[in-house]
C-alpha cells in the first residue's frame, strides 16, 4: 500500500502538485522505472557513464560558430545514450545534480581549452554550461568555477553559465548573491528558456545578465503565429535596450532563421545547423565550418 501510494504521489507532483491521483497498475511500472533510474544514477557517477555533447551556437547573420552549449548525456549500459530530460529531475531528487554539473563543467572547460589551442587564438570561441539550483546554492560555487578556469588555463569570458528562469524565481536572493560573485570572476551569465517560465523584467535589473536565450516554443511559431513573432521581436528589442545579447533556441529551418535575422537576433542555435556532437566531431566541425546555414534572405511577413 505504501509503495502504491508513493507512486500516486509522484504522479501528482509531476502533474503540477496540489492535486489528487488515484493509483492504478500503470503507475507501478513508472515507480519501478524511477527506482531503477535512481539506482543507476548512483552507479553512473562512479562508473563514469556520463558524456558531454556540444551544440554549436552561431552568429545569425554569418553562420560563424561563436560558442558551444555543453549538454550532458548518460551512456547507460543497457538503454544506450539517454538525454537529460529522462534523468535530470530524478538526479535532482537524489541530490546528485551538483556532482554531475561539476563533471560537465570540468569536461567542457577541458574541451574548450583543446579547441582554443588548436585554433591558435584566431577565433573568440566560448562554451555555455547549464548550472542547477543546487550548484548555485553551494556556498563556494564561485571558487569551484574559478578552480576550473585556472586548471584549464581559460580566460573567464570564454565561459557562459546558463540559469533557467524558474531557478531565479524560487531562489532569488541566494541566486542573486551567487551570480554576482560569479560575475566578479569575469564569466558571462545567461537566462535560459527566457519567456517560458515566470518571466519578470526585474531579472534584467537585479541580475548581471549577458545573454537571453529565447525559448524554442516561441521560435517554432515565429513564421506562422503573429503572437510568437511579436514576443520574439519584443524580447530581442528589450535585450538590446539592456545591452544584452540574444540567442534563439530550436531553429529548424531557413525560414525561421531569416525571420530572426530580420528581427535583429544576435545568435541562433538548433538542428538546422547541427545536432549536439561529441567533442571529437566538434573539433572537425570547427576546422571545416561545414554547417548547413546559408545567408538568409529578407523574411516574409508574418500572417
Amino acid at each position: 500500500m505504501i509503495r502504491d501510494a508513493d507512486a500516486a504521489m509522484y504522479l501528482a507532483k509531476d502533474r503540477g502538485r496540489g492535486r489528487i491521483e488515484v493509483f492504478d497498475s500503470t503507475m507501478r511500472e513508472a515507480a519501478l522505472q524511477r527506482l531503477e533510474t535512481g539506482n543507476g544514477l548512483h552507479r553512473a557517477l562512479t562508473a563514469e557513464q556520463f558524456r558531454v555533447h556540444y551544440q554549436p551556437i552561431v552568429r545569425a547573420k554569418t553562420g560563424e560558430i561563436v560558442s558551444l552549449e555543453a549538454l550532458v548525456r548518460w551512456q547507460h549500459p543497457e538503454r544506450g545514450l539517454i538525454a537529460p530530460g529522462h534523468f535530470i529531475d530524478r538526479a535532482d531528487e537524489l541530490g546528485v545534480t551538483a556532482p554531475i554539473g561539476e563533471f560537465v563543467l570540468d569536461t567542457a572547460c577541458a574541451a574548450l581549452r583543446t579547441w582554443r589551442d588548436r585554433d591558435e587564438g584566431r577565433r573568440q570561441l566560448s562554451v555555455s554550461v547549464n548550472i542547477s539550483a543546487r550548484q548555485l546554492r553551494q556556498a563556494h560555487f564561485d571558487r569551484t568555477v574559478e578552480r576550473m578556469l585556472v586548471r584549464h588555463d581559460l580566460e573567464p569570458w570564454r565561459l557562459c553559465l546558463e540559469v533557467t528562469e524558474n531557478v531565479m524565481l524560487e531562489h532569488a536572493e541566494a541566486v542573486a548573491r551567487s551570480l554576482h560573485r560569479l560575475r566578479r570572476l569575469g564569466v558571462r551569465l545567461s537566462i535560459d528558456d527566457f519567456g517560458a517560465g515566470y518571466t519578470s523584467l526585474s531579472y534584467l535589473k537585479r541580475f548581471p545578465v549577458d545573454v537571453l536565450k529565447i525559448d524554442r516554443s516561441f521560435v517554432t511559431g515565429i513564421c506562422d503565429q503573429r503572437e510568437d513573432a511579436a514576443i520574439v521581436s519584443a524580447v530581442i528589442d528589450l535585450a538590446h535596450t539592456f545591452d544584452t545579447r540574444t540567442v534563439a533556441e530550436g531553429v529548424e529551418d531557413a525560414e525561421q532563421l531569416a525571420a530572426l535575422v530580420g528581427m535583429g537576433c544576435d545568435y541562433v542555435q538548433g538542428f538546422y545547423f547541427s545536432e549536439p556532437l561529441p567533442s571529437e566531431e566538434v573539433a572537425a566541425l570547427l576546422t571545416t565550418q561545414r554547417l548547413r546555414v546559408t545567408r538568409p534572405q529578407v523574411p516574409r511577413p508574418v500572417a
